[in-house]
């Protein structure tokens, strides 16, 4: 396990998730790091730089994201809410619809 300022996208394995919590409205979310590959970002990004690029599904605020890393056999064995990228807008969603999302090529609109 690395400490979170150093982590890179790179360094998640299969399991270990991007856990994204709102500031603001406290909705969270858990992207894998193949769903933030899709989405545009490089490996090579790291984790806490993150935290500035995401808008809430939930109350539509930007940059009140706080970002952690879930490594796989952390937690109380709950079901995750698993992220997948819609390929044509780019965009990193949960399965069910609510969650953050991440504009196309990883930068922010005009």
């Amino acid at each position: 396990m690395l400490p979170l300022y150093a982590a890179r996208i790179e360094d998640l394995r299969p399991g270990d998730f991007v856990k994204v919590d709102c500031a603001a409205c406290h909705h969270v979310a858990l992207l894998t790091p193949e769903a933030l590959l899709r989405a545009g970002l490089r490996p090579a990004a790291k984790v806490l730089d993150l935290k500035g690029r995401f808008r809430c599904r939930g109350c539509g605020r930007k940059g009140r994201a706080v970002v952690s890393i879930k490594w796989r056999g952390q937690g109380a064995g709950a079901q995750p809410e698993i992220a997948q990228v819609n390929l044509k807008s780019g965009r990193a969603r949960p399965v069910d619809g609510d969650g953050f999302a991440l504009p196309p090529g990883g930068s922010e609109r005009p």
